[in-house]
């Protein structure tokens, strides 16, 4: 019963199963570890016995020889013995042997005469005399007074001991044996431990056992397995009938010849015996722990899984949002605190889900509408009005500048400057209005149909709000914003589209500084067009449709010309003559104006070089972006180029806009740090309409400022434009920099700018851009009329200038008075 309701599949069946699957790989991994360290445990402690065993053997090997020395000197002292030598008499001789051998428990007695033959043998009493065949225990006793050995007479083993007859010199030698047999082995046996067997190999003869502690039925076994030079069989285990031994081999033969050895051995079985009943009651434990702790779990499990389906229950009906159902607590505990927080938890989810709900559709830094919610209004707005026949306008909004921001001061300042402009947006609008926060500096205003006002005032009123600067951490921050302003359903009926040309507005009214701008399907036409040439112009630079005019820009005090200025144009093979206007900007865009600028750069020095092979030095001023001076490259191409020329920097200038400057003022000044080391001139382009900051005058090493065309076109004697230009042209003065005057196109204006002090001119007034071939034509007719008796400003209305002939520089070679770098 107790397993009943119990599913394997179920928390219960898997506690279960883990639990006794834990127990078994528990016991498992116990028992194997047992296992194997017994054997480890027992083969060292036999090798450890077996070691010591061994040590006890040899001492008491060592101390029975002594003995049976000792011994052997008494009897040789015996004065019966010395008489019985004296007398010669073999009868007298083996009756004192016999008495001595009885006394010593010796089983052989030997006289040697001092030239080495048996005189007497107890073990041959009627032999004959011999050669004592155990020559070198006899020349051991020679040398040292006495000397022993374990030798095998007839088969027999004896511990042999020769000591001399002194009387007072040696008269004979006489050697007790004593017999190494079973109950020697049993002796040595019980005293080490071990088992201990003798084994011989007679002169002729078969290996053999001659004593030892083990039966009869494995010594001729033993016998084999150990053949003569034994002693390599230290630490060996052999198997004998059905025990395991670990054995050790001595070899007891004088010089160790192994004829007589001693092999010392310990039973393995009996060290494991131990480990077995330790293994067996191990197992008994194993089961008994097993059926206990199935029994604990089934236990557990149910007491558990019961309160846990009531959780679950209640999670189901969370689950279908029912929050207001709480859980019951059955008890104190564990369950008791998980169904209370089962409780806190319903609440909590609750508060949460308000909370998502909240953030999905809301920004967290201003709490605006998102996109996501905007999007929401916005279909919804163009439902009701669609069925309605009602109207109403979308306004897209970017901050001005806003990047600048974020990396002058921070994020965390211009997330200030975020939350002051939602602020005043929404105090611009009506509480009808929908204004949201797209991203980043982007906001979008969806106006109400029922706005009375319409939507150019209501952008009017955004760009009064945000005209007051903003103030963070006691710095006045100038934030401005571009409007673009789509209709529904005027532009669009569905969001995106709505949203999208609000946006191509939005970047018109940035680009052309307008503040806000509506959508006009021109505009949007205007912007494939520009998308397309682009496409196009990655081709023209490979197909070479791109071409180079030049603009000469002349000494205002000396009517000299002064170089010219290279103007990008592209004679499209479809389209014809391409502005600069129409794609120039786009490709700063994209990044593709590094291209064009490079293939400028390369055909600008083509140019220097073809002009210096007619002997002519013009110098040309080159526009560069913000892009290019975002990167790393340009130094080291206009080295290639100059390189590749073999043309001198000083006939290079480069020119630069003020706002390229301010795009990363760090990184542009190290750029041009690296130009100036060139020997490549730098001049500020359309000086004048940018941040016109004075300090980056003072930290590059700028040669020219050029004065933007806005400021000259109208520019007239007591005006604030001609107080500009006087103010500019004395302060490049105070800095050592050349001014040179953009859109000159009047006489009059050409006057004025001498009496300021202005150092060039360049504009229409002057000469218009014209291809490299008419360049030449050009100043040689300028010169020409400047050797005339009435010298003129040349204008471009003046046709003569370019009619006149192209003089070959042989014969104009000395009347060019053109510049080489001022």
């Amino acid at each position: 019963m107790m397993f009943k309701r119990l599913r394997l599949g179920g928390i219960a069946g898997r506690m279960i199963l883990f639990f006794v699957s834990l127990l078994v790989l528990v016991q498992l991994a116990v028992f194997v570890s047992i296992d194997l360290r017994s054997d480890q445990i027992a083969q060292t402690t036999v090798d450890h016995q077996l070691e010591v065993g061994e040590r006890v053997f040899e001492r008491l090997w060592t101390q029975s020889n002594t003995q049976l020395e000792q011994e052997a000197t008494v009897l040789a002292a015996d004065f019966g013995l010395r008489e019985a030598l004296a007398s010669n008499d073999r009868g007298t001789i083996l009756s004192v042997l016999a008495n001595h051998a009885t006394r010593v428990g010796a089983a052989a007695m030997i006289v040697v005469s001092l030239d080495g033959h048996v005189v007497v043998d107890s073990l041959h009493p009627a032999g004959d005399s011999r050669i004592f065949e155990y020559s070198d225990l006899l020349t051991h006793a020679q040398d040292r007074g006495h000397a022993a050995a374990t030798v095998a007479i007839d088969g027999r083993l004896y511990q042999l001991v020769l000591v001399p007859v002194l009387a007072p010199e040696p008269i004979a030698y006489v050697a007790i044996g004593f017999r190494v047999d079973d109950a020697l082995a049993r002796e040595l046996g019980e005293t080490t431990g071990l088992e201990v067997s003798f084994l011989s190999t007679p002169a002729r003869g078969e290996r053999a056992v001659a004593a030892s502690t083990l039966g009869s039925r494995v010594r001729t076994e033993l016998a084999r397995m150990v053949p003569t030079g034994a002693p390599a069989w230290a630490g060996q285990a052999v198997s004998l009938g059905e025990r395991q031994l670990e054995t050790r081999v001595r070899s007891l033969s004088p010089g160790g010849s192994g004829a007589i050895d001693v092999v010392l051995q310990k039973s393995l079985d009996e060290a494991v015996e131990p480990f077995k009943r330790l293994r067996a009651s191990f197992g008994l434990l194993a089961v008994l722990c097993l059926g206990v702790t199935v029994t604990g779990s089934v236990l557990i499990a149910r007491n558990i899984t019961r309160p846990i389906r009531s959780l679950a229950q209640a999670a189901l009906r969370i689950q279908a949002g029912d929050y207001a159902s709480a859980v019951p607590v059955p008890h104190q505990g564990e369950i008791g605190a998980f169904a209370a927080t089962f409780n806190h938890m319903q609440d909590a989810i609750a508060l949460r889900e308000g909370e998502v709900r909240r953030l999905a559709y809301r920004d967290p830094l201003t709490d605006l509408p998102n996109r996501a919610l905007f999007m929401n209004e916005l279909d919804r707005a163009i439902a009701e009005c669609g069925k309605a026949g009602q109207a109403f306008s979308v306004l897209l909004m970017d901050l001005d500048r806003f990047r600048f921001v974020n990396d002058t001061l921070g994020h965390h300042a211009g997330d200030r400057v975020i939350i002051e402009v939602a602020a005043r947006l929404r105090s611009a609008l009506s509480e009808l209005d929908v204004l949201a926060r797209l991203g980043g500096d982007e906001f979008a205003v969806l106006l109400s149909p029922q706005q009375r006002l319409e939507s150019p005032s209501v952008a009017g009123q955004l760009l009064q709000c945000l005209q007051v600067p903003v103030v963070v951490d006691g710095q006045s921050l100038d934030v401005g914003v571009s409007i673009g302003i789509a209709h529904f359903p005027r532009h669009g009926t569905d969001a995106v589209t709505l949203l999208r040309r609000a946006d191509v507005a939005m970047y018109v009214a940035k680009r052309e500084h307008k503040g806000f701008e509506e959508y006009d399907h021109r505009i949007d036409r205007y912007r494939q067009h520009h998308l397309s040439l682009l496409g196009e112009l990655r081709q023209a630079i490979d197909s070479n449709e791109l071409r180079l005019h030049f603009q000469p820009k002349i000494d205002l005090r000396t009517d000299d010309a002064k170089g010219v200025e290279a103007l990008v144009r592209w004679v499209h093979p479809v389209r014809g003559v391409v502005p600069p206007t129409e794609f120039i900007p786009f490709a700063e865009q994209t990044g593709f104006i590094r291209h064009v600028t490079r293939w400028v750069i390369e055909a600008a020095f083509a140019q220097i070089q073809t002009w210096l092979a007619l002997a002519v030095e013009i110098p040309v001023a080159i526009n560069v972006s913000a892009r290019d001076l975002s990167g790393t490259e340009l130094p080291d191409l206009l080295d290639g180029a100059m390189r590749r020329h073999d043309v001198s920097p000083r006939l290079i200038s480069l020119e630069i806009t003020e706002s390229a400057l301010m795009e990363d003022p760090h990184h542009a000044a190290r750029i041009l740090a690296r130009v100036r080391e060139l020997g490549v001139g730098i001049a500020i382009d359309d000086y004048g309409t940018g941040y016109s900051a004075l300090s980056y005058l003072t930290q590059l090493s700028v040669d020219c400022l050029k004065i933007d065309r806005s400021l000259i076109s109208n520019l007239r004697q007591e005006t604030r434009n001609a107080a500009i230009v006087r103010s500019t042209v004395q302060l490049g003065q105070n800095l050592g920099l050349t001014i040179v005057a953009e859109g000159v196109e009047t006489p009059d204006q050409i006057e004025l700018l001498r009496q300021f002090g202005c150092h060039q001119a360049q504009g229409f007034g002057v000469a218009r851009p014209m291809p490299a071939e008419e360049v030449m034509a050009w100043v040689i007719a300028r010169e020409l009329a400047q050797d005339s008796t009435s010298p003129t400003i040349g204008l471009e209305g003046d046709r003569d200038a370019h009619s006149t002939p192209l003089v070959s520089p042989a014969q104009t070679g000395r009347n060019l008075r053109l510049a080489r770098s001022s």
